[in-house]
């Protein structure tokens, strides 16, 4: 069967995001030939979906999302710098990124793409309220994700994704 996780879109070619995959969603995955699965997930995976993607060469990477604060956003600036390095680097596409529904997580680590893209506030907001409600640590993440005084920077590989 190839029913897609919840939230499943589209980011760029060869990159994709959604909810937790389930066992019913392993076909659909499947049929994309994922290198990478990122999760942004209080746990990694489950054992079975762990053991059907080493049995399918599917690179597993795990961050933590923040826990508990309405705050702050849910990916601190490093973890969202390390998701955009990776989904950067074309050695592990395809790639799917996911939280546990496809919303909150997902879309901070997108912005965080989308703002290296130097696409406009305006339009990433307007992505993001496709999947998930805008919180006032969203609009904190974009408008300092990036910064000067962050500490942290995105290095961009010499072979990276066709679509930067």
């Amino acid at each position: 069967t190839f029913i897609p996780p919840l939230r499943f879109a589209v980011v760029e070619p060869h990159l994709y995001r959604g909810s937790y995959p389930r066992p019913l969603n392993l076909g659909f995955l499947e049929s994309l030939k994922l290198k990478t699965i990122i999760s942004l997930t209080p746990e990694p995976l489950s054992q079975d979906i762990q053991r059907w993607a080493h049995s399918h060469d599917i690179s597993l990477v795990h961050f933590a999302p923040v826990k508990g604060s309405k705050k702050e956003a849910p990916l601190d600036n490093s973890e969202a710098t390390k998701v955009v390095e990776l989904a950067l680097n074309p050695e592990n596409a395809p790639m799917y990124i996911h939280c546990l529904n496809g919303s909150e997580v997902t879309s901070i680590a997108i912005c965080a793409l989308r703002k290296l893209q130097f696409w406009s506030h305006p339009v990433i907001f307007s992505e993001m309220i496709r999947f998930s409600d805008i919180h006032s640590y969203s609009e904190r993440f974009l408008e300092n994700f990036g910064g000067v005084d962050t500490g942290v920077d995105i290095v961009i590989p010499k072979r990276r994704v066709a679509w930067l």
